[in-house]
């Protein structure tokens, strides 16, 4: 065979595998079904399907295979719209010596304690939680150990574990910094919002709710999103409806007005993609339990943003107990409430402003808590916030952290910003009191 003939099926052998490859792609031959998968998974990275991740190709490469730190910034619109006047953090104990992070604040309370969970950057610690006082001295540091990806969420439960879902690991570590337990196996996805009490965790792992004794280590208790669904087959709320795809190349993130500007999108623009996204797992404990006499102790707070839908669940029998859906939007963090309600986080994600609802069990009737539109309280995705008894609502909005009154007046905001002024994201926020603080360090050697 001459030179040329090498060259002619060299080209006829690459052109071969690629229209196979092609055809693969498009019409699902032979071997998509193994390759499949991988060619989707590197597609949605290529295209940027993580919502509230809208970075380029240059910036996802530097975050995930560079160590930069791209994706974990945000714009700090609050701090903007009010034109609020920072000071640092003070950190007598060198806690963050070795980072170049610098811990912002602004507050008109004068007692309390402030969680975070946010990036360290320190040498043995990318990602963690701070614990900031109300006069703005950095308490405590909880540290994620071998955390590089993504901080996640978690939660911090009501018996004082700190609880990480970062880099699809669980990590469960006390407040002076001790881990507790840790669980990383094949096929783990742990993620969102997890709760507890009696030294127990619920929390999701891919598409099932687990309950681990932290203790032993034992998961004690767990059903998957087939099983929830299979359980309530004279109750259809759980059908998916047609949502969101790539629409304009924002995934996700169009608005109602893009709908009505351009009435020739097809409904082929809208996907089932992510037909539920479940976002948290919230057991109503025996303390909370005396505020809520139409439910009992170990029952489920469960929400699924795709299908804007919030149920109370029976963790035995899996039935539906209570549920309410389409007064939010893509919603985060159904809590129970100190007055006898449920709080969700409502993101409104194809508006313009989020919002903190309060739910009359009873009636289903909503009342708006915090109003995102006069502080520029908007978060497309994600999200949490902590409401106090005194009524008090402490939110995250993106790399900020607000704390608002009954009248929706700031009175603690907070930030975490790089040494190029860029603010950190912030994705768990919790209150404790005087009391809390000191009753849960109280065995903390320094």
């Amino acid at each position: 065979m001459n030179p040329v003939q090498r060259i002619a099926l060299l080209f006829l052998t690459a052109v071969t595998f690629f229209s196979w490859g092609v055809a693969m792609a498009v019409f699902e031959v032979f071997p998509h079904r193994y390759l499949g998968p991988a060619i989707d998974e590197i597609s949605a990275w290529l295209g940027g399907v993580d919502e509230g991740e809208q970075l380029t190709l240059t910036e996802k490469i530097g975050a995930d295979f560079f160590g930069q730190d791209t994706r974990y910034f945000g714009h700090a619109a609050a701090a903007e719209k009010l034109q609020l006047d920072l000071k640092t953090v003070t950190d007598p104990r060198g806690l963050l010596a070795d980072s170049k992070m610098s811990l912002k604040y602004v507050s008109s309370v004068d007692s309390g304690y402030f969680v975070f969970f946010t990036v360290l950057n320190l040498p043995d610690a990318k990602f963690g939680a701070v614990i900031v006082s109300a006069q703005g001295e950095l308490m405590r540091i909880i540290k994620v150990p071998e955390a590089s990806h993504a901080l996640g969420q978690g939660a911090v439960t009501e018996d004082g574990n700190f609880v990480f879902a970062s880099d699809d690991k669980l990590t469960v570590s006390d407040i002076c910094g001790r881990v507790r337990y840790s669980r990383s196996q094949p096929g783990d996805r742990f993620h969102h919002r997890a709760s507890g009490y009696d030294d127990k965790v619920w929390i999701w792992n891919e598409d099932d709710a687990v309950r681990i004794d932290v203790a032993s280590g034992e998961v004690i208790k767990q059903f998957s999103l087939v099983d929830l669904v299979a359980a309530n087959e004279d109750l259809p709320i759980f059908e998916a409806r047609l949502l969101k795809k790539n629409l304009k190349d924002k995934f996700g993130r169009w608005q109602y007005s893009e709908l009505r500007d351009n009435p020739d999108i097809p409904l082929e623009a809208f996907s089932l993609e992510d037909p539920f996204h479940h976002n948290d797992v919230d057991a109503l404990s025996p303390a909370m339990a005396p505020l809520f006499p139409d439910f009992s102790v170990g029952d489920l707070l469960l929400s699924f943003r795709s299908i804007n839908l919030v149920v109370v669940v029976d963790p035995d029998t899996l039935k539906v107990k209570w549920f309410t859906y389409g007064e939010f939007s893509r919603q985060h963090d159904p809590d129970w409430g100190y007055n006898g309600e449920i709080i969700v986080y409502d993101n409104k994600s194809h508006s313009t402003k989020s919002r903190i609802l309060s739910f009359d069990t009873t009636t289903r009737t909503p009342r708006v808590l915090v109003d995102g539109e006069s502080l520029g309280f908007y978060q497309f995705a994600g999200g949490n916030q902590h409401v106090h008894t005194d009524g008090k609502v402490l939110l995250m909005n993106g790399p900020e952290a607000l704390y608002v009154d009954t009248g929706e007046q700031l009175v603690f905001y907070f930030q975490n910003q790089n040494q190029w002024k860029s603010a950190a994201s912030i994705t768990t926020v919790h209150y404790l009191t005087e009391a809390q603080f000191r009753e849960l360090t109280g065995n903390c050697s320094s």
